[in-house]
């Protein structure tokens, strides 16, 4: 269902009417989908030992609208071994303390697990810690994913073996000296790029693929998290794999919004990482504890 929907915003190339598609495939989303999941509940989730894990954390506000997240993922046209919510030990104690419709999907496979709170990094940080030999695909927790998200990543990463693979991703912008210009100013959706490219960051919220081995060992580096950079995992894993030698690229030269739950409470992460400018000092911090950064992303 999902994939077909996309499959019109692709096919879409006037700008008004994009976005005129893209609301209506949103409110369509949002009204139906749901619906159909309570309906058609023949998908049931089957473990296959193929070291793939879909990993991804959620917060109390956005906590009653996961389950239609999850839904999507269980209804992948290929199947990830597992599929690991990561849930703060101190905003949710215990399963019981979570919604009736989230703690059925244990039933059907989902691995609900309670660690420490180090915000958006427990999307990636303790699946990739416990599972090292996996290939980790991160998500978020608002998004309609369609059915060939997996699918499309892993055919990716089997044409790029040694690269993060996304869906979105932004390209960093320089300056005439090789600085790194403000992530406002950065190439937003890096439209019709279709390389591999280490300038290339990939944006978490549509799905990103990381292959085994594929990240510096110091990702783990809980004192450098929080004071380089505690709000922006999307920017710590870039410099991580870039340590690693590995660049991004994207499933499609052109990216597309996928839609998102209209239910879901907006996160103020967002918003300050980029009008209060976090993702700018954020990105300084890592170069100024990783200088070698700066020849590679081209930085003086």
């Amino acid at each position: 269902m999902i994939t077909n929907l996309y499959s019109v915003l692709y096919k879409s190339r006037e700008k008004r009417l994009s976005l005129l598609i893209y609301r209506l495939v949103k409110l369509f989303l949002n009204i139906v989908y749901p619906i159909y999941c309570r309906i058609n509940k023949s998908y049931k989730y089957k473990k296959n030992a193929n070291g793939v894990i879909v990993s991804l954390t959620s917060f109390p506000a956005r906590i009653g609208s996961l389950w239609i997240v999850i839904e999507t993922l269980l209804r992948q046209t290929y199947k990830p071994e597992k599929i690991i919510l990561w849930l703060a030990d101190s905003q949710f104690e215990s399963p019981e303390d979570l919604p009736i419709s989230l703690r059925k999907l244990m039933d059907r496979g989902v691995e609900i697990k309670f660690c420490d709170d180090i915000r958006s990094h427990k999307k990636y940080y303790y699946t990739m810690k416990n599972y090292p030999e996996h290939t980790v695909i991160t998500v978020d927790d608002d998004t309609f994913y369609p059915e060939n998200l997996v699918e499309n990543l892993l055919l990716t990463s089997k044409r790029y073996p040694n690269t993060i693979c996304c869906n979105l991703a932004h390209k960093m912008t320089f300056d005439n000296n090789g600085n790194i210009m403000p992530y406002t100013k950065w190439d937003s959706g890096a439209q019709g790029c279709s390389a591999p490219s280490n300038e290339l960051v990939p944006v978490g919220c549509e799905g990103v693929l990381y292959p085994t081995g594929s990240l510096d060992e110091n990702v783990f580096d809980k004192d450098q998290i929080s004071q380089l950079c505690p709000l922006a995992d999307d920017l710590w894993l870039k410099a991580m794999a870039t340590l690693n030698g590995f660049n991004a690229v994207k499933v499609r030269p052109d990216s597309i919004p996928f839609a998102n739950l209209l239910s879901a409470k907006e996160s103020s992460l967002n918003s300050v990482n980029v009008n209060e400018n976090k993702n700018d000092e954020q990105l300084k911090n890592i170069i100024d504890a990783y200088p070698k950064l700066k020849k590679i992303w081209r930085c003086t």
